[in-house]
């Protein structure tokens, strides 16, 4: 079992391509991984759950792993019938 790391604010929003408003509105919704304190004002993101959440997106969304769309044709899976 590999061990979590945990990401800075820049790698989470470089990952999501998100805004601080936009991270700290769905984190506040429940929405979006919460933030692991340390300290008075060090904040980081397990990086396995902030993964797993683009990864959700993307599947929302229709996106493959590679981050491409996918034609209706190849989401219900008729691709490759006659």
């Amino acid at each position: 079992m590999t061990e979590d790391q945990l990401i800075r604010r820049a790698q989470v929003y470089a990952k999501t391509g998100m805004t601080r408003y936009l991270v700290d509105l769905l984190e506040g919704a429940g929405e979006f991984p919460a933030r692991v304190r340390v300290g008075q004002r060090a904040v980081f993101w397990s990086q396995a759950e902030v993964d797993a959440f683009v990864e959700r997106t993307k599947q929302a969304r229709g996106l493959g792993s590679d981050g491409l769309r996918r034609s209706p044709i190849e989401e219900r899976g008729l691709g490759d019938q006659p």
